[in-house]
């Protein structure tokens, strides 16, 4: 069993496709639509304190854990508040980048602190994986849909390919490589 933890609208829509399979639970984090709501702050920086309840809404988390953060969201700056309970677990950070020229400074600024704030951890071997999935890419080869579905359906496509990925790496290698 492994678990999803979302954090953002991008992320919670990557997570709902995921929690219709039985291997993965999901934990939702975000601003509107989500399980667990942080309160919309008018500064940056009041994102980066405790997050009350956290602990407790997160206690049932396996010990398999990758954390979806929607890049550009300023609901993600709170991730590392988020995944400071989850340190003692194997934790692979999935980040949804994304399209980069439609985002205001502070969301560029936001998506850039993020986005090397958890690449940097992942190096330092405090996280195992980092996985990067462009929105923008994804959106050109996601089937034509109605405009009001397309943030929906780029975000399913992205968790499709992670599930497949997951279901590909648990299988036996045929030469010993995990590719």
């Amino acid at each position: 069993m492994r678990s999803i933890v979302s954090i953002g609208e991008n992320a919670a829509l990557f997570a709902d496709f995921l929690a219709k399979y039985s291997e993965y639970n999901t934990y939702t984090i975000g601003h509107a639509g989500t399980e667990y709501k942080v309160p919309i702050f008018s500064t940056p920086e009041r994102y980066d304190e405790p997050l009350e309840g956290i602990n407790e809404y997160l206690c049932t988390v396996s010990d398999e854990v990758t954390c979806v953060i929607s890049g550009g969201e300023a609901v993600s700056l709170c991730s590392l508040k988020v995944l400071e309970p989850l340190k003692n677990k194997n934790v692979e950070i999935v980040y949804l980048q994304p399209t980069l020229n439609l985002l205001n400074q502070s969301a560029i600024m936001v998506h850039n602190l993020v986005h090397g704030a958890t690449q940097e951890m992942v190096r330092s071997k405090v996280f195992k994986r980092w996985y990067l999935f462009d929105l923008d890419l994804i959106k050109s080869v996601t089937p034509n849909v109605v405009l009001t579905e397309m943030k929906k359906s780029v975000c399913h496509n992205a968790a499709h390919h992670y599930h497949t990925f997951n279901w590909l790496r648990a299988q036996d290698n045929l030469f010993g490589i995990d590719e």
